[in-house]
């Protein structure tokens, strides 16, 4: 009867320790989920701003444009993605400095 009362007990704090970490595992993805509609209204507002917009990776490769940036360029994103944002520049234009 004494083990089956640790037991109880036990058991009741495991489900107690349990809702605790549901609860702010709950209170966490609603943040996550109100983090996800302000990325989604941000990448909105860029994709239809009117000055073109790109972003680079790390080497200077296009990962991300706008309609106004493709336009602007004269390509399809299609096109630009992967692509080193030096071989858009015309040659006269762009002039590669050492460091």
């Amino acid at each position: 009867m004494k083990n089956d009362y640790k037991t109880k007990k036990l058991l009741i704090s495991d489900l107690e320790e349990f809702r605790s970490k549901l609860a702010k595992l709950e209170s966490s993805m609603q943040i996550l989920i109100e983090i996800e509609g302000s990325l989604d209204d941000m990448s909105t507002a860029l994709e239809y701003s009117m000055p073109g917009f790109s972003k680079l990776d790390k080497d200077g490769h296009y990962v991300r444009l706008n309609k106004s940036y493709t336009k602007m360029m004269g390509y399809e994103a299609s096109e630009l993605i992967g692509v080193s944002w030096e071989k858009t520049i015309h040659s006269q234009g762009y002039k590669k400095r050492r460091f």
